[in-house]
């Protein structure tokens, strides 16, 4: 079983075979609540290979398990993630890590210092014609956006498009926890809209 990998691997000082496994398995592990889980391991790595925290998509994952409960520490590695991934012009990460930004916000920070800062940060990193792996991530980005857009009180010009592809999303195998925040973020979108 792959959890029992990690461990081994973590063990033998196999980092990278640790991370690999870890990035591929993270939001499943998420998915289930097992938050605590992903902070561990990827805490565990970190403490042995400060090295790793170069790696965007590790932080992102430690970032986003963190938004569960520690937003100081969620802020800072979704923004350390935001900022490696720019400096590998990785256009995907960036709009990735700003909409986990702006969802954890929009969950249940009591602070929402910078939301115009991740809010800016995800349009300009997101395009229409963007091609998603997965359903989960698809619904991440769109669902982040339009928190954003709410949050921050900005006009998002590809509002019905994401509606429209949040709708269509909602019959796919998507995480049930996804589909229902990506409703609840058009439903306060459009309510939103309707009310100027």
């Amino acid at each position: 079983r792959w959890e029992a990998a990690i461990a081994a691997y973590l063990s033998a000082k196999q980092w990278d075979a640790a991370v690999g496994l870890i990035v591929q398995h993270a939001q499943k592990l998420l998915a289930q609540g097992r938050c605590e889980q992903v902070v561990e391991w990827i805490n565990a790595l970190l403490l042995a290979e400060p090295a790793q925290r170069q790696n965007a998509w590790l932080m992102y994952w430690l970032g986003v398990a963190q938004s569960y409960g520690q937003e100081d520490a969620a802020r800072e590695n979704i923004a350390a993630a935001h900022t490696a991934f720019a400096a590998d012009a990785n256009r995907d990460g960036c709009v990735t890590a700003a909409t986990a930004m702006l969802c954890a916000m929009s969950r249940s920070w009591a602070s929402l210092r910078d939301v115009g800062h991740w809010y800016d940060a995800a349009v300009e990193a997101y395009s229409p014609d963007m091609v998603f792996t997965d359903a989960d991530g698809e619904l991440m980005v769109l669902t982040g956006l339009l928190f954003g857009q709410v949050l921050s009180g900005r006009q998002f010009d590809h509002h019905e498009m994401a509606i429209e592809r949040i709708t269509a999303l909602q019959d796919t195998a998507a995480d049930i926890n996804m589909r229902l925040m990506s409703v609840a973020a058009a439903f306060r979108s459009m309510r939103r809209l309707c009310s100027r």
